[in-house]
């Protein structure tokens, strides 16, 4: 990662008491540039699958490289949510 934005807690979601685990799909351009990103699978609430989406949309990535070779490559990224107690 070059550079990563904080990622929000939907308020509706904290009051609501939701949690969960969405995994996201992104396809990385050899610039290091988030070309798509889609929801691989749900946390079981779409507020925080939005949110989610929304997040990686602020990533700014490191190009990945073969050898000495920058190349675009799909990873599979888990963006997790979980309500700390007081």
């Amino acid at each position: 990662f070059r550079r990563v934005l904080f990622r929000s807690y939907p308020q509706e979601a904290q009051i609501r008491g939701f949690e969960g685990e969405a995994i996201l799909a992104l396809d990385i351009s050899e610039t290091g540039r988030i070309l798509k990103a889609t929801l691989h699978r749900s946390s079981g609430h779409a507020i925080l699958d939005d949110a989610a989406l929304q997040f990686a949309a602020t990533l700014q990535l490191e190009p990945a490289v073969q050898g000495m070779t920058p190349v675009s490559v799909s990873v599979l990224l888990p963006i997790r949510y979980r309500l700390v107690g007081p």
